[in-house]
């Protein structure tokens, strides 16, 4: 039971990244370290790139090994709170089951390293909906990354 309680946070923790993602021109999100030099910067406070995360609703994650999130602005690597290791398989099986809904039957194939499709995401209030370009790859060093861009 409790790791049903935790994916589901887990799922609306991501579920909130990706929504603030696009207002927030972020346009990757890496499930892992990044593979590149870009710069990085720490985040010493959540509310501060996240200002519309709920309260506790990462509370139990504290004693467990994490695997780190981060999101590229501008070309600078910002780290995120990451999550923990044995529920990296929810956010991935969140973002495909998100993508593979709105593909095309031709752009499925069997155990792809790349996934992509337009779907529609909404954003934060008061932003409404907008139609956002998602791709979920397997990153060279194994890391999942999710690129984000939002189609004018």
């Amino acid at each position: 039971m409790k790791r049903d309680t935790q994916a589901g946070a887990i799922v609306r923790y991501v579920d909130l990244i990706l929504r603030m993602a696009v207002t927030s021109e972020v346009d990757k999100i890496v499930l892992g370290e990044p593979c590149d030099a870009l710069p990085r910067e720490k985040c010493p406070d959540i509310q501060a790139i996240l200002p519309d995360l709920p309260e506790g609703l990462l509370a139990g994650f504290e004693n467990t090994k994490h695997v780190p999130m981060w999101q590229r602005i501008d070309g600078i690597w910002h780290e995120l709170p990451g999550l923990p290791w044995y529920l990296l398989h929810e956010v991935v099986r969140y973002v495909g089951d998100l993508i593979t809904r709105h593909q095309r039957a031709h752009q499925q194939q069997d155990f792809p390293s790349e996934m992509e499709a337009v779907v529609p995401l909404e954003l934060m209030p008061p932003h409404g909906m907008a139609m956002v370009s998602l791709t979920l790859t397997m990153e060279p060093n194994y890391c999942y990354s999710v690129a984000i861009k939002k189609i004018d």
